[in-house]
Parts: structure tokens; C-alpha cells; sequence
């Protein structure tokens, strides 16, 4: 299994796109911004999307890459919540038309599949397992049982469950994770009020985890990107770094 990470921002200008990340060449984890990166070609291969969460940031593209797809539909696995969040929101016939219930060929333009923290579940022949995050809106990252790795990817966290350390600490085969940095560590209250981290706080909440794990941060805010990027070398080392558009990760 391949990640090719597509945006990995909380921003949509140029050369900070919104979360999205490819798995292999079929499956979007977000549709952020990140996503107008694909070429129509790609864009057609894409089957199926898997939803951390229902902000704009992670969503904005999912109407257009089903657009694009049309007939081929284009099927949704996320919590309930999220599903029920993007219907009445933005596929609603005022922002969007309701791309659900609109039919091409027997197929809708958009299907909903729901999801459950810690059950595992398979798209496409690939493994994932949702675990919840808090933040602002129900929300949950993932892990990504690959045939090298686990790897572990939450988009937007500012805590989480007892539960969901304890069954990362007894994941084997999981040396990377990706997490955010949002805000820098002076936006303290900012990102606390927002269910965001900052490198500082991110730092007490990679204490429940082994402390050999390579970390990657997303989500960073594109006007403080050099500012959060030098906190997290003062704090970590080479151990944290910011995310990349164009990075892969092989699992």
C-alpha cells in the first residue's frame, strides 16, 4: 500500500492545499483541497472516499471528484455523524445538489457507508481502523494496516480516549504516525479553543506513546508554517517534522 500524501494544510492558497491523501490510486483519505491535484485521469480511478471528519478542509473536493466520476458513483466510509453533517450541510440543494439521491445509470453520484471506532473495515481489498479523535465535530483518524506497517494517520486531534493509546501501544508493527501542529505554541488558547495542537501540546500528547516514534504534522496553518516547523525542531529534533505535498509513505 502506497499514501501519497496530496495536501497537508488547514489553508487552501497556493502551495498550501487541505488535507487529502491517495492510497494506491483508488482511494481518498480527505478530500481537502489537496485533491484538485489529480489529473481527471486519476481523479476517475478514485472508487472511494474514507472521511476523517465533515469541516470544509477535509471535504471541499468530494463533490467534484464525484462529479467527475459520474455513473461510477463514488461511495463515502465515515461515521454517521460526518455523513449526516456533509448531507444537511452542503449537499442540501442550496450549497450543492443532493448528490445522494441523484442516480446515474442505478448508481447515486455519492453513497454513504458508515463506520465505528476501533472496527476494522476493508475498501477495496486495503484495511483500516477508525480511532476517535477529539476535536470540534465528531471526528476519528486511522490506521492503515499495510503489508509493511501500520501506519497511523490523524488528521485534526486535540485528545483522545484512554482506550485509544492503549491499543496503539499494543499495535505491532507501527513506528510512524501523523499528527497535526496547528497553531504556534504563542496561539496556545487559540488552538485549544479550536480542538487544535500546537508543537507544545502535541508534546504532552506523544507521551502516551513510545517515544521512538517518527512523527509527522499536518494541519499547520500556511501563515505560521516556518514558525510552527521551527518549534517542532526546538522540541523534538529529527524526530518531528511537517508534512509534504508530494511525500509518500510505503506501507
Amino acid at each position: 500500500m502506497k499514501l501519497r500524501v496530496l495536501g497537508h494544510t488547514a489553508g487552501a492558497c497556493r502551495g498550501f492545499p487541505s488535507t487529502a491523501a491517495l492510497v494506491d490510486d483508488d482511494i481518498l483519505l480527505d478530500a481537502g483541497t489537496g485533491a484538485s491535484a489529480l489529473y481527471g485521469a486519476e481523479m476517475a480511478r478514485v472508487s472511494d472516499l474514507i472521511l476523517t471528519h465533515s469541516h470544509l478542509d477535509h471535504v471541499a473536493m468530494m463533490c467534484f471528484v464525484a462529479d467527475y466520476r459520474q455513473s461510477e458513483g463514488l461511495t463515502a466510509h465515515c461515521l454517521p455523524e460526518t455523513a449526516e453533517a456533509i448531507r444537511t450541510g452542503i449537499l442540501n440543494g442550496a450549497i450543492w445538489p443532493r448528490m445522494h439521491n441523484i442516480e446515474v445509470d442505478g448508481k447515486p453520484l455519492i453513497s454513504f457507508r458508515a463506520i465505528e471506532p476501533f472496527k476494522q473495515f476493508e475498501v477495496n481489498g486495503r484495511r483500516f481502523t477508525p480511532l476517535p479523535a477529539e476535536h470540534t465535530t465528531p471526528t476519528v483518524g486511522f490506521c492503515l494496516h499495510g503489508d509493511k506497517e501500520n501506519l497511523v494517520w490523524f488528521s485534526d486531534i486535540a485528545g483522545a480516549e484512554p482506550r485509544v493509546w492503549e491499543w496503539l501501544n499494543n499495535l505491532e508493527n507501527f513506528n510512524r504516525i501523523v499528527m497535526e501542529a496547528s497553531f504556534p505554541e504563542e496561539d496556545e488558547k487559540l488552538a485549544e479553543m479550536s480542538g487544535h495542537l500546537t508543537p507544545k501540546s502535541l508534546e504532552g500528547l506523544l507521551k502516551n506513546l513510545r517515544p521512538d516514534l517518527r512523527v509527522y504534522c499536518g494541519h499547520v496553518k500556511p501563515r505560521e508554517a516556518n514558525v510552527v516547523a521551527a518549534q517542532l525542531r526546538a522540541r523534538f529534533g529529527d524526530r518531528a517534522t511537517l508534512l509534504e505535498a508530494g511525500q509518500v509513505f510505503d506501507i
